[in-house]
């Protein structure tokens, strides 16, 4: 049974990955209440499915009769944290008790759907050892030159996984990863089979759904994907002729690559190629509004940020604007751990986004990251302007409408940050083609990480900020357009200047 409706309605979705805030983080024997841990710390907030990650590559997360368990060929074990995981799921079976089922049960318990979340890209966890099957799903991984899913062996055997799943678990959703490479797993075909097997994928995506449905249960089958249509097409995956099928119930659009809670996150190409079907999308909100990931700017000389974890503010935008372009919902993982009244906030808030028409909230325009922008993540930031002949122009998105405020007001600061700039530099900066430069108000240094440090690690010297008060009218729902150029340089200062963070600050009263 689906808990709390069909899945094309107003969904929450939280994903644990069973590793790194689970049985990598308790001391073995797990107890019974920390077991429960990953559904009990999102019981009572806006949560109503949980995602559990069921294997990674080289071991599953629970005792399967037709899969490698994690840890079960390991005669050592090469760190704390595998050696946790193999004997806080040993302590379990030992006690008569089944680690997946533990989750399943408090799940439901919890009024919580729970949904089984699979890599499409993990071979070796799918050997039978008794088989002698480990070294056959070793070479099928493209990393080692074999076919990946254009191999029948590994669709049957993924097919095995899932058959059980489904019939011995009482799972309410099954989800196919098919976002996790690069970054989290291998990739699904090699570069040489992809335009040959990409139907295969389809095919296959399609079968799946058939023994679900052969099962007679109520099982939704999603699949998380890139943002990108070409990036999916170039991993083999056709959404299109999926959403003329119809062969999934909703879609995750994200990249493991890509951490940043981006409020511009392209899904309307999605939502616009599903409308007619029904196929719902839930666009993962990251954690992060800077991440360690984050590339060297434009000269390679300066990290921009260190990691940030994003605050309720920023996600208020975030789902803000994903909402406006049709998301059905929201897929959110690894806030904060652990939890706490912040991050049970923000998950509260995730649920009922129309109640957040009138809270605080931060536009946060997310960076470039070289590995995602080679697959196809551009955005906006940084972005250099050269010389005084020279415009840079941005776009971005906003939801926060100046009409029809019931009685509320709303002030509106932007923040730019600007390397490479003195206060004698005269810049002109428009939005939607109006000057703002008479609303700047402050100026002052911002600091970056210098990687390596020589012997200092913060350069206060490197960069300004500008803030900006703006009238409420000047931003417009939907589309919007920053505009930079230097007008006048000080004398003897000929070098570049890269805008590389913009933020909007919205606070109602």
């Amino acid at each position: 049974m689906i808990i709390g409706g069909t899945m094309n309605q107003n969904r929450l979705l939280y994903f644990n990955d069973a590793r790194h805030y689970y049985l990598f983080v308790h001391e073995p024997p797990i107890s019974i209440d920390n077991a429960c841990t990953p559904v009990d710390e999102i019981s009572g907030t806006g949560v109503d499915t949980f995602v559990y990650g069921i294997a990674r590559g080289d071991g599953l997360f629970y005792p399967s009769k037709v899969g490698k368990r994690f840890g079960v060929d390991m005669d050592e074990f090469s760190n704390p944290m595998y050696w946790r995981v193999w004997n806080n799921m040993q302590s379990l079976l030992d006690s008569g008790l089944d680690p997946l089922q533990i989750l399943i049960d408090r799940a439901h318990a919890n009024n919580m759907s729970f949904h089984a979340s699979f890599r499409m890209g993990t071979y070796e966890a799918l050997a039978n050892l008794e088989n002698d099957e480990a070294n056959r799903l070793i070479s099928a991984d493209p990393i080692n030159g074999g076919d990946g899913l254009a191999d029948p062996f590994v669709r049957q055997k993924q097919m095995l996984l899932f058959q059980e799943l489904i019939e011995n678990y009482d799972i309410d959703g099954l989800e196919l990863d098919f976002a996790a490479h690069p970054g989290g797993s291998s990739s699904y075909l090699n570069e040489t089979n992809v335009g040959d097997f990409t139907p295969t994928i389809t095919d296959y995506v399609r079968n799946i759904r058939d023994i679900i449905k052969s099962s007679e249960r109520e099982i939704a089958l999603g699949a998380r994907v890139y943002p990108f249509e070409k990036t999916n097409l170039n991993f083999g995956i056709d959404i299109r002729r999926w959403v003329d099928n119809e062969v999934v119930d909703y879609f995750v659009p994200m990249m493991y690559h890509y951490m940043q809670l981006d409020p511009d996150m392209p899904v309307r190409w999605l939502v616009d190629l599903v409308k007619d079907v029904d196929i719902a999308v839930y666009p993962v909100l990251q954690p992060y509004i800077k991440d360690k990931t984050l590339d060297r700017d434009l000269h390679g000389e300066h990290e921009l940020d260190a990691m940030i974890y994003a605050e309720k503010e920023h996600f208020r935008a975030a789902a803000n604007n994903l909402k406006m372009h049709g998301a059905d919902g929201f897929y959110s993982w690894f806030l904060k751990w652990p939890l706490g009244d912040e991050q049970k906030t923000i998950l509260n808030e995730l649920k009922f986004v129309e109640k957040l028409t009138y809270a605080d909230k931060i536009y946060c325009l997310a960076k470039r990251v070289k590995e995602p922008a080679d697959l196809g993540y551009e955005t906006s930031i940084p972005v250099e302007i050269p010389n005084t002949a020279d415009v840079a122009e941005i776009t971005f998105k906003f939801s926060d409408s100046n009409e029809n405020l019931n009685g509320n007001k709303f002030a509106i600061e932007l923040f730019l940050r600007i390397k490479g700039i003195v206060n004698d530099d005269r810049l002109n900066v428009c939005i939607n083609k109006v000057p703002i430069n008479d609303s700047l108000s402050k100026r002052y240094r911002s600091e970056y990480i210098r990687r390596p440090p020589s012997p200092h690690i913060l350069e206060p010297y490197s960069g300004q900020v500008l803030e900006f008060g703006l009238n409420e009218k000047i931003l417009v729902v939907g589309e919007n357009k920053l505009s930079i150029s230097i007008e006048e340089r000080p004398y003897r200062l000929n070098s570049p200047i890269i805008l590389d963070d913009v933020n909007i600050k919205i606070k109602y009263n």
